[in-house]
């Protein structure tokens, strides 16, 4: 598919039906990849070809398109899926728009151990986010703006609330109630792993009127958020769990959706922020 195919495609479909991966190195990765991509350089691809997931639709891509369109051949000569197979066409060459540096900020999660831990601190990150959006909602006017922040704020407690149901699910062990230990979370980090003082001073270095601006840094944050919920949901074997995350990357895809049409609607009327 063509790059603005493949932006269609990633915009109409949900997270559960498809998976995005780069065949290319790490190093190549790092420099930078498209969001919710998990990377599989193409020799480990080869390697575990029987082991790529058979119930949704998979899409490679790589640096000019090369190794992506070997890797889908290889994935539909050997019938392994039913699915749909597609490769970028062009690569990234021909990809004209955001892509992320670094790997995924999966560490955020990682370092979090066993899966109680990771759940407390995916539930943190979505707290911090709703600090975000509360401390948004203060620095702009009041009226539809501030009312959609309120509103997007109002969904990160949801989705730290979908975690903990996932959590209790899975933990006999755990006790609090989701009030208890939504109240007790640290929240010294916000969904894209930036340290809260770090966001606050950025925040506090644009001047009045850059409404844009602000949503803007939303948009980085929800877009990390996706990257790294996307790559986390892969690394569980339980379904439910991953399921979990996935669904949490499809809402952060409907906030960025959100936050782009708001970013229009400042930048083209001259009342920003009304």
């Amino acid at each position: 598919m063509t790059a603005d195919e493949l932006r269609a495609f990633i915009a109409t479909h949900d997270e559960a039906d498809y998976l995005l991966i780069d065949v290319r190195q790490p190093a190549e990765y790092e420099t930078g990849h498209l969001a919710g991509a998990v990377l599989m350089p193409l020799l480990t691809m080869e390697r575990q070809l029987y082991d790529l997931p058979k119930n949704y639709a998979l899409v490679f891509y790589c640096h000019n398109g090369a190794r992506s369109q070997y890797a889908a051949s290889l994935v539909g000569e050997s019938e392994l899926t039913q699915k749909q197979v597609f490769h970028l066409m062009g690569g990234l060459l021909a990809w004209h728009g955001r892509t992320l540096t670094g790997l995924p900020k999966s560490d955020v999660l990682a370092s979090a151990g066993a899966a109680p831990g990771v759940f407390k601190k995916a539930m943190a990150l979505e707290k911090g986010a709703r600090r975000f959006y509360e401390h948004l909602q203060g620095l702009v006017p009041a009226g539809p703006l501030s009312d959609t922040i309120a509103r997007l704020a109002a969904t990160e407690s949801m989705h730290a609330q979908s975690i903990y149901k996932q959590w209790r699910e899975t933990d006999p062990e755990l006790d609090d109630d989701f009030e208890t230990l939504y109240a007790r979370l640290d929240i010294d980090r916000v969904e894209d792993g930036c340290h809260w003082v770090q966001v606050t001073n950025a925040l506090a270095a644009l001047p009045p009127g850059k409404e844009a601006e602000m949503l803007d840094m939303a948009f980085a944050m929800e877009l990390a958020a996706f990257d790294l919920y996307r790559s986390v949901a892969e690394t569980f074997a339980d379904q439910a769990t991953k399921q979990v995350f996935r669904s949490l990357a499809q809402a952060e895809k409907a906030h960025m959706q959100t936050l782009v049409q708001l970013i229009e609607s400042l930048t083209s009327s001259p009342n920003t922020g009304q």
